[in-house]
């Protein structure tokens, strides 16, 4: 994934803010891509993440969600908190509602413990205007289309005044992993809406294409006379 791996070494102790590259930041490999400010509920089963998130709400710290694909790890990742525990289970396992908070990239992995855990430098967007409130509205409006017609339900609230939309309109489709993943990187707010609003039209027209073809196949001749 293009980060070395490193010695054990340094502090392992949560805080409640990492500087860049002081502390080590414990991972949670998932398939799935977790932007700033959205949320994500957890099923915690395994018994060192139930260890690593049970660490993470005593000290009211992050930890990095980056994405996983077979062996292959992510090297930009977002950092979630705990907002809630959700449930309880008898054998252990528990139910949690995290929400992403900010993003990094992995500058080298720590192995020595049984959770991943990394040496990471956090990135934010580059100084640039905010988008007009007709603009987050036709993002929200094309993602909610293409929404419907893929048969998933479009949650997300609309706030025309959120610093990064296109976070929030993502995190609410089944989009392609290797795209969500792009988006993530992007240090533009501008240019991911530019490229989220290509990818919907893109698939849009893709998807009504596809179904029109199904409806006249499904007739075959047998339509009405």
């Amino acid at each position: 994934m293009g980060a070395e791996v490193v010695d054990r070494g340094g502090s392992s102790g949560h805080h409640r803010s990492m500087s860049e590259t002081s502390d080590l930041l414990p991972l949670f490999p998932l398939d799935l891509v977790l932007f700033p400010g959205t949320e994500l509920p957890l099923h915690i089963f395994e018994p060192r993440y139930r260890r690593m998130i049970g660490d993470a709400m005593e000290a009211q710290s992050e930890f990095g969600v980056v994405t996983s694909q077979g062996k292959s790890l992510s090297p930009i990742g977002c950092t979630a908190i705990v907002e809630k525990v959700v449930q309880r289970h008898e054998d252990g396992r528990f139910d949690v509602l995290t929400r992403g908070v900010r993003r990094f990239r992995t500058k080298a992995l720590d192995q020595e413990e049984a959770v991943l855990r990394a040496r990471v430098e956090f990135f934010d967007d580059e100084p640039g205007p905010m988008l007009e409130a007709d603009e987050v509205k036709a993002l929200y409006e094309l993602a909610i289309r293409a929404a419907t017609l893929a048969g998933h339900r479009f949650d997300r609230p609309l706030k025309t005044d959120h610093l990064q939309p296109s976070f929030l309109a993502a995190a609410e489709l089944p989009l392609d992993l290797a795209f969500k993943q792009r988006l993530l990187g992007l240090t533009s707010e501008t240019q991911r809406v530019a490229e989220l609003t290509a990818f919907l039209e893109a698939w849009i027209e893709r998807q009504q294409t596809t179904d029109r073809a199904r409806a006249l196949s499904m007739r075959n001749g047998k339509g009405p006379h």
